[in-house]
């Protein structure tokens, strides 16, 4: 009897070593998944506990424990503390749920990337808060709109003569996006295409509307200087400036004359604007003249009108005078309505 007892004793003892590194080995593995898992679901407080399944219960965080989750996420996002992994090692045991659990807590881990990233979107800092020193001063981007007083065909293409002067009206407006600086000199460059003689600085308004109703921020400055506009907000109205600078949608509007070029077909005012052109090559000339007794002088006077239309160049104009009762004083004055006073010299044959 007692060699059978120690026969079943030995076998017992080999079974046990055959199968206790299984053993061992299972409860280690099942350590290390609970470990794991407990690390990621400290990176993912904010989200676990809409992702748990249903039955599993957690312990909430404290508020204080949030606040400091929340910081840890922000600058390092897998970064746990030890004391926290191995806690729940001891609560877990020997669970046979250990694969669910790092299945879920993966799903945590995704839905937690995805919330920061849209944190962080919404930190954007907003244009509309912006100092204005951050501002824009190159209006290209702001020009909105071009208004040329001119006729149109059936295809949009203004018709314009060559070398014709035309009034061209500019509107510019800020967006959320593009916002100026208010206190600097604002700037925009003229195409090339439309020549502009310098202008001196001509005054305008600009409209407020905010939450205290409207206002008006009057004399505010634009001239143009080598086919540059300058502009600059009146700040000595420092109410209405304020008002102005805190608004994110200011528009204005300057208007002044020029001409464009009879080589070009299309004007870019910026990326968005573009204007396209025909040029009327007909042409035409009048010719009125007018003579007026200076009887205290003794002199006649005669003037002589002549009206272009249409590209017309070397001009000559002759006036014939009959008879021997008047001699030309050779004092012959030509002025024009665009350039004023032309200089001229004329020839004087005959008398």
């Amino acid at each position: 009897m007692k060699r059978k007892i120690g026969a079943w004793f030995q076998l017992l003892v080999l079974l046990l070593g055959v199968f206790l590194p299984s053993l061992t080995s299972y409860q280690t593995t099942v350590t290390a998944t609970e470990v794991t898992s407990e690390q990621t679901t400290s990176t993912t407080t904010s989200t676990t506990e809409t992702s748990q399944p249903t039955g599993q219960t957690e312990a909430a965080p404290t508020a204080s424990e949030e606040s400091t989750t929340a910081e840890l996420s922000k600058e390092e996002p897998v970064a746990t503390n030890s004391e926290e992994a191995t806690a729940p090692v001891t609560e877990a045991g020997n669970s046979t749920e250990a694969a669910p659990v790092i299945e879920q807590k993966e799903e945590a881990a995704v839905a937690e990337t995805t919330t920061q990233s849209s944190a962080t979107q919404k930190g954007v800092t907003s244009f509309r808060s912006m100092p204005r020193s951050a501002g824009l001063t190159d209006l290209t981007n702001v020009l909105t709109d071009v208004v040329i007083d001119a006729t149109q065909d059936a295809q949009g293409n203004y018709v314009v003569r060559p070398n014709g002067e035309y009034d061209i009206i500019l509107n510019f407006a800020e967006t959320e996006s593009l916002q100026l600086n208010n206190g600097a000199t604002l700037s925009y460059a003229i195409p090339v295409a439309f020549q502009v003689a310098d202008v001196a600085n001509t005054t305008f308004d600009i409209e407020i509307k905010d939450s205290n109703g409207t206002a008006t921020l009057s004399n505010n400055v634009f001239r143009v200087v080598n086919n540059v506009v300058y502009v600059e907000f009146n700040q000595a109205d420092a109410t209405n400036f304020a008002r102005l600078s805190a608004m994110a949608n200011v528009k204005f509007t300057v208007q002044f004359k020029g001409k464009f070029s009879s080589n070009v077909n299309e004007v870019t005012f910026n990326s968005k604007i573009r204007k396209t052109f025909t040029f009327d090559q007909t042409s035409s000339l009048t010719l009125e003249k007018e003579a007026a007794h200076v009887k205290a002088d003794g002199k006649v006077q005669y003037t002589l009108k002549v009206t272009s239309e249409g590209d017309n160049r070397n001009v000559v104009i002759t006036d014939t005078l009959l008879g021997s009762a008047l001699t030309p004083n050779q004092d012959v004055t030509v002025t024009s309505n665009k350039k004023g006073v032309l200089s001229v010299t004329p020839n004087y044959s005959g008398k």
